[in-house]
């Protein structure tokens, strides 16, 4: 007997349920923000430089993280019979440090704007060459990068009297 009345119930209870109105859920703020583009007339919040700095600094933490690891080596299937594969490479990293210390150097108050402005680096640095370039041309990128490194160079080896520090006399 009281398994009919469980029945009962539960067939009146599927009656119930299926004439109900349904009930719409509560509509919730969007808390998003607004897609650039795509509403003009909607103000976006300001910028907070407090959180804009940690998020350029996240920026800095994952390239030295990326930076700090071991570095990855493969086996070049290039031919280096002239040391040209040598040269390219030194060279390509050579900028690289260059521009790493022309951004130390600035931020360390060793040279102003106008210094770190002036480095112009060419577009060979940043292009990747499928053929290695000749020994003439390695040679002008070679006498470029010497003249670039001058005035980053003086300025983070000369010590506070002036005089040039002993560990950037060594090559």
């Amino acid at each position: 007997m009281p398994q009919k009345w469980l029945i009962l119930i539960a067939a009146l209870g599927g009656v119930v349920g299926c004439t109900a109105e349904t009930v719409e859920p509560k509509a919730v703020a969007d808390t998003s923000k607004p897609k650039p583009g795509a509403d003009a007339d909607v103000k976006s919040d300001p910028i907070d430089p407090f959180y804009l700095a940690i998020e350029a600094e996240r920026w800095d933490v994952m390239i030295d993280n990326a930076r700090g690891r071991e570095p990855v080596t493969r086996a070049y299937s290039l031919s280096d019979e002239d040391g040209r594969l040598r040269i390219h490479r030194a060279l390509l990293n050579g900028v690289h440090n260059l521009m790493l210390l022309r951004n130390e150097a600035f931020q360390a108050g060793l040279v102003d704007r106008t210094t770190s402005a002036a480095l112009e680096i060419p577009e060979w640095a940043f292009v990747f060459e499928a053929d290695l370039p000749s020994l003439e041309e390695l040679q002008t990128r070679s006498d470029w990068l010497g003249q670039a490194i001058q005035p980053f160079i003086g300025a983070a080896c000369q010590t506070d009297a002036g005089v040039w520090s002993q560990e950037c006399a060594v090559e």
